[in-house]
C-alpha cells in the first residue's frame, strides 16, 4: 500500500514538474484552459523572446519550492504510513525527479525543442490502408507534447512518463517498434498517430513517441529513454503494427477476451474475474486457434532491412553514470 502512495506522489511531481523549464512551468495553469494551438503559439512566442538557458541551481530553486508545495498537498490529503518510510520516499522522488528536469533543460536547449502541451486530450482515427473496413476511432491524454517549428512546420515529439519500481528495464521497452509489432506496447504508434490532429490550423508533422523511464532500482540507470519514430507506419513495420493491431481490435469487437497469462497479471483491473488459474479454461485456452492467432504475435520480428524506427536508448544523465 504504501508504495502505490508513494507512485502516487511520484506521478504527481512529475506531472507538476514535467515542463522543466521555468518559465513553461509557471504559465501552465494559464495554458490549461487554452487550446492547443494557441497554447503552442504563446509558448514559441515567450521562446522566441527569452532564449536564455535556465541554470541547474535557478532549476533546483524552483523544484524544490514546487516539491514542498505538492508533497504537502499530497500529505494532507493521503495517509502516507510511517514517516521515516515517507521521508525515504520523498528523498527518492526528488532525486529522480531532479536528474530528470536538468536532463531535459540540457536536451531542449540543444535540441530547439520546449514542452509546450501538458496533459492534453486529443483524438484521431485509425484507418490506415488494409487495416479496417471500420475506421477505428482513439482517444488518448497525452503526458507532454514537445514543439519545434522550422519554417512554417510544427515538428512535434510526444513524452509519457513511466515510473516503475522494478529491478530491470523489459525486453519490451528497449525496442518499442517491436513490442508495437507485437502488441505489447500500443502508446507510442497510437500516441504518433494521434499527435497529427493537435494542431488543425498547422502544419504539425509528428516526429516521435518516447517513454522516459524513471526506475530507481533498474540496473541499467534510474533515468532512461526510449523512442519510437513517427515514421514506424510506413513501409514494412507500419504494415506489421496495422495487421497486429486489426487483430486484436477484431478480436474484441467480436466478445472474444483471451487468456493469456503474463507478468501483467499482477496490475490488470480484472485479475479477480479472469479465469487463467483455471484449469480447464487454459487447457481449452491451449488449443483455440483464436488464442494461437494472438500468441503468434509474440514471436514476431522485424525483417533485416527495416529498420527498428526507434531510438534504443538515449543517455540521461551521463555525469551520475545513469545512462
Amino acid at each position: 500500500q504504501l508504495r502505490g502512495k508513494h507512485r502516487k506522489a511520484v506521478d504527481e511531481l512529475v506531472v507538476k514538474t514535467r515542463a522543466t523549464c521555468v518559465e513553461c512551468s509557471r504559465s501552465e495553469r494559464l495554458r490549461r484552459n487554452m487550446t492547443p494551438v494557441s497554447s503552442a503559439r504563446q509558448g514559441l512566442e515567450r521562446r522566441q523572446t527569452s532564449q536564455r538557458k535556465v541554470e541547474p541551481d535557478e532549476a533546483r530553486l524552483w523544484l524544490n519550492e514546487e516539491a514542498t508545495r505538492v508533497f504537502g498537498e499530497f500529505e494532507r490529503s493521503e495517509s502516507i504510513g510511517y514517516s521515516f518510510l515517507w521521508q525515504l520516499a520523498k528523498e527518492e522522488i526528488m532525486s529522480l525527479t531532479e536528474g530528470l528536469v536538468l536532463a531535459d533543460l540540457e536536451e531542449c536547449h540543444d535540441s530547439g525543442y520546449f514542452p509546450a502541451l501538458f496533459e492534453v486530450e486529443t483524438e484521431g482515427v485509425l484507418d490506415l490502408d488494409g487495416f479496417s473496413s471500420r475506421p477505428l476511432a482513439i482517444h488518448g491524454v497525452l503526458d507532454r507534447v514537445d514543439i519545434k517549428k522550422d519554417g512554417e512546420q510544427f515538428h512535434l515529439r510526444v513524452v509519457d512518463y513511466k515510473y516503475t519500481p522494478g529491478k530491470t528495464m523489459r525486453a519490451c521497452d528497449k525496442n518499442l517498434a517491436l513490442a508495437a509489432i507485437r502488441g505489447l506496447r500500443l502508446q507510442p504508434p497510437l500516441y504518433a498517430l494521434m499527435a497529427r490532429h493537435l494542431l488543425p490550423d498547422e502544419t504539425a508533422v509528428p516526429q516521435s513517441a518516447a517513454f522516459y523511464f524513471l526506475a530507481p532500482h533498474w540496473k541499467e540507470g534510474s533515468l532512461r529513454r526510449t523512442s519510437l519514430d513517427a515514421s514506424c507506419w510506413q513501409g514494412q513495420t507500419g504494415r506489421m503494427i496495422a495487421a497486429s493491431v486489426r487483430r486484436i481490435v477484431d478480436g474484441l469487437r467480436a466478445g472474444y477476451y483471451a487468456v493469456l497469462p503474463a507478468d501483467y497479471c499482477g496490475y490488470c483491473d480484472f485479475a479477480a474475474a479472469c479465469r487463467s488459474n483455471h484449469d480447464p479454461t487454459r487447457r481449452r485456452a491451449r488449443i483455440d486457434p483464436r488464442m494461437k492467432a494472438l500468441k503468434d504475435l509474440r514471436a514476431l520480428t522485424l525483417g533485416k532491412e527495416e529498420p527498428s524506427a526507434m531510438d534504443a536508448d538515449s543517455s540521461v544523465d551521463r555525469k551520475n553514470g545513469d545512462a
